[in-house]
């Protein structure tokens, strides 16, 4: 009975010892798939700003082109180019308000409002 025993005791020893290393294994991959997966977040995030400049700056200058076309053909075909630019000004002015409208309505949501008042609660104990 006894060598029995030892035999089991001797097993359950070698299946610590072997889980024990698969765990410590575990951590190092896992470590080392998220050292991987940070690397290539942060090169697709450097791509990302650099595409996006650079997509925001050809939008950009399509966007000039595209008025100053529109304000060559106005001022050719029906008004003066000083009148034109006048006009084209003002509506690009008036544009703004609706934009600033929004702006001034999505402010409040910048406040943490809700997180505020939960810690609020929590802070005084109820």
């Amino acid at each position: 009975m006894a060598p029995k025993i030892a035999a089991q005791t001797l097993r359950l020893v070698q299946y610590t010892r072997s889980f024990v290393t698969d765990a410590r294994n575990l951590g190092h991959d896992m470590a080392a798939l998220v050292k991987l997966e940070a690397t290539l977040a942060m090169r697709s995030a450097v791509s990302i700003a650099l595409y996006s400049v650079a997509t925001f700056l050809l939008g950009i200058t399509g966007w000039i082109l595209l008025v100053a076309a529109l304000v060559a053909w106005v001022a050719e075909n029906w008004l003066s180019l000083p009148v034109t630019l006048l006009l084209v000004a003002v509506v690009f002015l008036l544009a703004i308000i609706p934009c600033l409208m929004l702006i001034k309505g999505r402010a409040g949501n910048l406040q943490f409002k809700a997180t505020r008042r939960q810690l609020g609660t929590l802070s005084h104990g109820e």
